[in-house]
């Protein structure tokens, strides 16, 4: 059973801060785990909100396609108009994998994401 360490230390996302206009091929937050760990469960949380309402494709992916051969699991999450919200996912996962949070359909207006991973032990 995997379990929380105080001494793992969590990894954020790197993306900008907001992004204007959106597309299916725009990465609002992407977080790629650090190519020094070691494989094992991460929880992890993503935190997503649109200025209107977004459908958000929430992500496990192998590599940095964004066709559907890199994704190893896709959640699909709906945010309202002015909201956001946070998900929190167990995942298994290797070092090198990527989570991303990217919007489902196009929408006119501003996104913005946060994703932060923590190995259990």
């Amino acid at each position: 059973m995997s379990a929380r360490n105080w001494g793992n230390v969590p990894q954020f996302s790197t993306t900008a801060a907001s992004v204007n206009d959106p597309s299916t091929a725009t990465l609002v937050a992407e977080l790629i785990l650090s190519t020094a760990g070691q494989p094992g469960n991460y929880d992890v949380r993503f935190g997503v909100g649109a200025s209107t309402g977004a459908v958000w494709r929430l992500e496990h992916a192998t590599s940095s396609g964004l066709g559907s051969s890199a994704i190893a699991q896709q959640i699909i999450k709906f945010t309202g108009s002015n909201q956001s919200a946070e998900y929190v996912y167990t995942f298994r996962a290797n070092p090198g994998d990527r989570f991303r949070a990217v919007p489902a359909s196009s929408f006119a207006g501003t996104a913005a994401g946060v994703i932060q991973a923590e190995a259990l032990t």
